[in-house]
C-alpha cells in the first residue's frame, strides 16, 4: 500500500503535481550515540542537511516542487524574500541556478559592503544571484511587487516563493519526505516514538503533519517554535492546516488534518536571527560531541527547545527521538555571528 502510494503520489500523470529532481534521497538518518547516552534516549537525526544540492537543507524539497511548478507556467525569473543570512533563500539561488532560472533574493536587514560579504551572501556572489537588501522585513514585500512590475514590463514572468516556500504546493516535499521517512522504518525496523521539528514559517510542518497521516507514521510529531507566536504567520495553526488540507487535495486524498494536530512549543523562542548564549552552546555541545554543525538561527535553537523538553520531562527514559536536522550550515560562517 505505502510503495503505491509514493508511486502514485510522484507520478506525472497526476495533474496537480509538477515535480523537478534537485536532491540526492533518501537522506540518512543518524543515531547521535555520545547524546544518546548522555539523555537516556535513542536520539537520531534525519539529516536534511545531505540534501544533496549545494549545501543541502529542507527547503530544497520544497523546491522541487516550487520550482517546477513556476516552469510550468512559464516563469523565468524567481523572486524569493527572507532575512539577511537566509537558508531559505540559498537555497531557493541555488536550486534556480541548477534549473537556469533567473533569481533575486530580497533580503531584510542591515547591509555590509559588497567586500565584506560573509556566510549566505557570499555563497550569493558565487552563485551570480540578484540580490537586493532592504532595511527591514516589512519592506520586503513592496520591494518584491515593484521587482514583478518592473520584470513584467521587460515581458519577463516573474514567480514569486514566499518566505520559507509556504504554500500547499511546497508542502508536497515534506509529505513525500514522510513517505521516504516510512520506507526508512520499514526497512530497518526503527521506529519512533517522538519527531521534533524546527519550526519558523511553519512549511516544513505543514507537510509533515499530514504526511504522518497519509502513511500511517506512528509517531508524536513536535514543533518547537523559532520565534514567538506573534511574529509567525497569522492564525498560524489555522494556516498550516489549511495549506496541509489544500496539499492533500492535491494528491487526491481524502484525508484531513486539524489544528489540533499542530503541537508546537513556544518555550525557547525568541527574535529572529539573534544568536544567543544558549544557541550558541548548543552549536558547541553538538559539534564537539557529534561532529555535527547546527545553525545559529533554526537548528541550534529548536535542538535547544528539544533538550528543554527532556529536562521538562517529556520523553520516556529509553524512548526513541527523531529531531529532523533541515541543515543551514552557511550561516556558521556569517560575521554577524561571532564564535
Amino acid at each position: 500500500m505505502t510503495d503505491y502510494r509514493i508511486t502514485n503520489f510522484l507520478s506525472t500523470e497526476n495533474k496537480n503535481i509538477n515535480k523537478k529532481s534537485l536532491c540526492t534521497f533518501p537522506t540518512p538518518i543518524t543515531k547521535l550515540d555520545t547524546i544518546s547516552n548522555e539523555l537516556g534516549l535513542n536520539l537520531f537525526f534525519k539529516r536534511d542537511d545531505l540534501t544533496g544540492l549545494g549545501i543541502g537543507g529542507n527547503k530544497l524539497r520544497k523546491l522541487e516542487y516550487l520550482l517546477a511548478d513556476a516552469i510550468s507556467v512559464g516563469a523565468t525569473h524567481i523572486i524569493t524574500l527572507g532575512g539577511i543570512q537566509s537558508n531559505h533563500c540559498a537555497q531557493t539561488a541555488l536550486a534556480s541556478k541548477k534549473l537556469g532560472l533567473d533569481c533575486t533574493v530580497i533580503i531584510a536587514g542591515k547591509a555590509p559592503k559588497k567586500e565584506d560579504y560573509s556566510g549566505n551572501l557570499k555563497l550569493y556572489q558565487l552563485l551570480g544571484t540578484n540580490v537586493c537588501i532592504v532595511p527591514d522585513f516589512p519592506d520586503r514585500q513592496p520591494k518584491a511587487e515593484q521587482l514583478i512590475s518592473e520584470l513584467e514590463s521587460k515581458n519577463e514572468k516573474p514567480y514569486l516563493v514566499p518566505v520559507g516556500g509556504l504554500t500547499d504546493i511546497g508542502a508536497l516535499g515534506y509529505i513525500n519526505a514522510m513517505g521516504e521517512l516510512s520506507e526508512q522504518i520499514k526497512s530497518s525496523g526503527q521506529n519512533y516514538d517522538y519527531i521534533v521539528v524546527p519550526t519558523g514559517s511553519g512549511g516544513t510542518l505543514s507537510g509533515i503533519v499530514p504526511g504522518k497521516e497519509l502513511f500511517s507514521i506512528n509517531s508524536e510529531i513536535i514543533g518547537v517554535a523559532i520565534e514567538p507566536s506573534d511574529e509567525m504567520v497569522p492564525d498560524h495553526v489555522n494556516e498550516f492546516t489549511k495549506i496541509a488540507n489544500n496539499a492533500l487535495k492535491r494528491i487526491s486524498s481524502d484525508i484531513m488534518v486539524n489544528p489540533e494536530d499542530f503541537n508546537i512549543d513556544f518555550n525557547v523562542a525568541y527574535d529572529y536571527a539573534v544568536m544567543r548564549e544558549l544557541e550558541l552552546s548548543t552549536i558547541k555541545q553538538v559539534a564537539q560531541k557529534e561532529a555535527i554543525f547546527l545553525d545559529p538561527v533554526y537548528t541550534s535553537r529548536a535542538f535547544a527547545g528539544f533538550l528543554n523538553l527532556v529536562k521538562k520531562g517529556k520523553f520516556e527514559i529509553g524512548s526513541s527521538v527523531l529531531f529532523w536536522f533541515t541543515g543551514g550550515a552557511g550561516a556558521i560562517f556569517a560575521d554577524k555571528y561571532k564564535f
